[in-house]
């Protein structure tokens, strides 16, 4: 039976259903522990074949990270544990040797992607920790070529895309119960949508469709409602914009659109509609993609245009988007050798990430855990408790009068050296968890 784990973050709270063990801090817990932050960590390759690995996923821990490596007889999706290392997950029979994973329930224990079989060249499959690699077939009426792209906390929905006919692709939603079913496109497009994440419950599902001008739109889909489609960059000289990823909630999602200048990362809310993210600084012109948002929704990493070329980001609305090798150099992290160039997940709380680079010129899957930031203040919370509430009104109310040092006098949220009734009235509007 799950056990359901939450935090309050951002004054909301964050819950899975956690499967494996309960580690410190109340948190679901994949694996082993990692190393301590800051770090960059090499994940290495599979044996037998030439150098070459890229993560694409982990779960939201980070102790689990998937993607593909080079074996002896070719590419070959891998999962990735502090404990064991980089293994292979094999491939579906009877097609040859490449599989690719690109998603990890939240206990790591199933793995979701694509991989040749007797079916095609490319089939979704859903691989199950001690049970193997099970192909997911494709939506009827194509020539059988479907890639699975993320799957929910619990393993038991898979979401990707699907050909139903001889040259379009369709989004598709799969569960344990009800197989595999597609989820149509947008209205008046050209018939083609690609699902590429899905909630952790499984009900949110985000991608890109075609509209009836011919080009993409990033949608977000739900049983309820279907697919709707979520516009574009505001001011863009072009139109287009893609989904590639899901908040845990469902509630933020992320990916790239057509901005005024170039193509730039997006972040989209109901409340804030799309808004560009920008660039790192250095391209020739703007060229960000944003492929992940952590779970509690305020943290997004990707890739840049700097003037060396692709390299990884991580974006968060005090600091902006930063160069992630800058993040953790500058935290005295040794990253000489090392250029990140896409930054392909990110933990739930937005402390570890796991991408790609080239490592002394070799292409590598990393894991980068960043510096602990130091706690926001937050105001209201004269207790210390993270939460303001009736206990920090009470305190307020102890305090009612002159302040004995105006510079050290929290219960004075107005600044006039006095605690009165003004203050008291202040605090309602912090109430809540802390951010």
């Amino acid at each position: 039976m799950a056990t359901v784990l939450c935090r309050v973050v951002a004054r909301a709270t964050v819950c899975v259903g956690c499967i494996g063990v309960v580690g410190a801090g109340g948190w679901c817990h994949a694996g082993a522990d990692l190393p301590p932050a800051p770090a960059l960590i090499g994940l290495g390759d599979l044996p037998g074949g030439g150098f070459g690995s890229r993560a694409f996923n982990m779960t939201p821990d980070g102790t689990v990270v998937v993607g593909v490596g080079t074996a002896a007889l070719g590419q070959k999706a891998f999962r990735w544990t502090v404990a064991g290392g980089m293994q292979g997950l094999g491939s579906l029979p009877g097609g040859g040797a490449t599989s690719v994973a690109t998603g990890v329930s939240v206990n790591g224990q199933v793995v979701v992607g694509w991989s040749a079989s007797h079916n095609g060249p490319q089939e979704a499959f859903r691989w199950v920790n001690g049970l193997g690699m099970q192909g997911l077939g494709d939506l009827p009426g194509g020539p059988s070529l479907s890639s699975a792209t993320s799957v929910s906390a619990s393993g038991d929905v898979v979401v990707g895309w699907g050909t139903p006919g001889e040259s379009q692709a369709e989004a598709f939603r799969w569960s344990v119960t009800g197989g595999m079913v597609g989820l149509g496109d947008l209205p008046d497009g050209l018939y083609a949508s690609r699902a590429t994440s899905v909630s952790g419950n499984g009900n949110v599902i985000c991608g890109w469709g075609s509209t009836g001008i011919g080009v993409n739109q990033a949608f977000r889909w739900t049983a309820a409602e279907g697919m709707v489609g979520l516009g574009y960059i505001p001011g863009a000289f072009l139109q287009g914009s893609q989904a590639q990823d899901i908040s845990f909630q469902g509630a933020v999602i992320v990916g790239n659109g057509w901005a005024n200048i170039g193509v730039q990362a997006m972040r989209w809310t109901a409340e804030d509609g799309m808004t560009a993210l920008g660039d790192l600084p250095g391209g020739s012109q703007p060229f960000s993609f944003a492929f992940s948002v952590s779970g509690d929704g305020q943290v997004i990493v990707g890739s840049g245009n700097t003037e060396l070329g692709a390299e990884a980001f991580v974006w968060d609305a005090v600091n902006g988007m930063r160069n992630l090798k800058g993040v953790l150099t500058d935290a005295g992290v040794d990253t000489n050798g090392w250029r990140l160039a896409e930054a392909r997940a990110v933990s739930l709380f937005g402390d570890t990430i796991a991408g790609w680079g080239y490592h002394d010129g070799r292409e590598e899957a990393f894991l980068a855990r960043l510096p602990e930031e130091e706690p926001r203040p937050c105001t209201g919370d004269l207790n210390g408790d993270g939460v303001v509430d009736i206990q920090d009104w009470l305190v307020a109310l102890g305090s009612l009068g002159d302040c004995a040092d105006c510079d050290d006098c929290p219960s004075d949220l107005t600044g006039d050296c006095q605690v009165d009734g003004a203050d008291l009235d202040a605090l309602f509007q912090y109430w809540g968890p802390c951010p």
